[in-house]
């Protein structure tokens, strides 16, 4: 159960996430109307982007530290190791409790934008504010996607979502609870898995790290 102090932190962090996302939806839209080719190629890889940075988060929750580790282990390993014991745990967690953390993490990414948008080339600032509003959704609705992948009936929309693969399926994100918690690790499209499992990439990150 959540402290009053921490769940007024989370709803303050959607709040905030999105008052700014939307500020940077009315700032962009004049540049996404005359550039929208380079506001979708930002888009995408901003997506993209945000699909490996919830790989790199959920692989190393997974593999290092304990519940116990300080700041992050209560807060952060600890519904990562919940969710492998029970993974039908992340349902019993409110809206706020499963995005809050995601949310407040994106806060610095969103309120930058608009002066860095405004900074650029009208076409290099499309692809930036693209980039930018699309990372910034996918992390901080991640947890929401990551639900979806395991109801036995998602929502209507998310099923819409997941048949185009612009979300996270569940055929896909059985991979990772179905073969050890050791691959398919990117939890927000899932485009990102195919090539770092074929490559490798995490289990060679770990024997990096842990090599003495």
């Amino acid at each position: 159960m959540s402290s009053p102090w921490t769940r007024a932190g989370e709803v303050a962090s959607v709040a905030t996430f999105v008052a700014l996302a939307a500020r940077l939806v009315w700032r962009s839209a004049p540049l996404a109307a005359a550039e929208p080719g380079s506001f979708a190629a930002g888009a995408v890889a901003g997506a993209f982007a945000a699909d490996l940075v919830t790989g790199v988060v959920h692989w190393l929750c997974d593999r290092f530290g304990s519940e116990r580790t300080p700041l992050f282990g209560p807060y952060l390993i600890a519904s990562f190791r919940e969710h492998h014991r029970d993974p039908s745990a992340i349902a019993r967690h409110g809206f706020f409790e499963r995005s809050g953390a995601n949310a407040f993490a994106v806060v610095p990414i969103l309120a930058l934008a608009p002066a860095a948008v405004a900074a650029l080339p009208a076409r290099a600032g499309a692809c930036a504010a693209g980039a930018a509003l699309s990372l910034g959704v996918f992390v901080a609705l991640t947890n929401e996607i990551h639900l979806q992948a395991h109801r036995a009936r998602p929502a209507r929309i998310a099923r819409w979502l997941q048949r185009l693969h612009l979300v996270l399926p569940p055929d896909a994100h059985d991979r990772h609870h179905r073969e050890g918690h050791d691959r398919a690790y990117c939890i927000a499209t899932g485009w990102s898995n195919a090539l770092l499992d074929r490559l490798g990439v995490f289990p060679r990150l770990e024997r990096w790290l842990r090599r003495p």
